[in-house]
């Protein structure tokens, strides 16, 4: 915890009123000391945030099992399930994770965080079609949810669909003109199509946003004096 000592000294001449600053405050900093405490002691009893604890640890099995209580309640059921599923994502068993993300989207098909979740496992697996099929019904309700269009670009990239990946990112860089990761997939695009000028000149957006970046420095540094030549 951050504490914040101001003390603010008056020219007068009783050496009490300054002790008696120094001791307020030092009371007031003991008190906060054990209310700090106190809400530590609280987190640390509660079982979903000894999962996220054990998460942190790579304790993957462990961080199951301390989720397994809400379960039992309808309340936080919905939100007990699409963490077993997260978890089992990050263990590598990607079929438990769309089963999982399944089970959360019974409970709740209205639910944009299910469909985007259940993507991360069918990506991993390279089921590129089902995937996609996810994110675009994610964008017939919410049009402009960024990660969804983000993965879109990946899906994209991967089977090599430069013209569609080009004419998606630059609708993405108008929605997010300062967004990066839109405006690398543009200038790939670009590059893919075989225009180099227009890559050039979205690379170097790339550079006045982010200084150095790695890939648009390396671009630019051969092609842009052959453009310009």
């Amino acid at each position: 915890m951050k504490t914040l000592y101001h003390y603010t000294f008056v020219v007068i001449s009783s050496f009490i009123f300054v002790t008696g600053v120094q001791t307020q405050t030092a009371n007031a900093t003991n008190s906060e000391q054990q209310t700090a405490v106190t809400v530590k002691k609280s987190a640390a009893l509660t079982p979903w945030a000894n999962s996220y604890k054990l998460e942190g640890e790579k304790k993957y099995e462990q961080a199951t099992r301390a989720i397994t209580p809400y379960l039992k309640d309808i309340k936080t059921r919905e939100l007990a399930v699409m963490r077993i599923a997260w978890l089992a994502y990050l263990q590598g068993n990607y079929n438990k994770a769309i089963k999982g993300y399944k089970q959360a989207l019974f409970i709740n098909p209205r639910s944009i965080n299910a469909q985007l979740g259940i993507t991360l496992p069918l990506m991993a697996q390279k089921r590129w079609r089902e995937t996609r099929n996810y994110l675009n019904t994610i964008l017939k309700t919410s049009p402009w949810n960024y990660t969804a269009h983000q993965r879109l670009l990946v899906i994209d990239e991967v089977e090599g669909r430069w013209k569609s990946m080009t004419n998606h990112a630059k609708a993405l860089t108008q929605r997010f003109p300062d967004d990066t990761t839109a405006l690398v997939y543009l200038a790939r695009g670009y590059a893919w199509l075989k225009k180099p000028q227009k890559a050039v000149d979205v690379y170097n957006r790339v550079l006045l946003l982010v200084p150095g970046h790695y890939e648009a420095t390396k671009y630019l540094n051969k092609h842009e004096k052959k453009v310009d030549d």
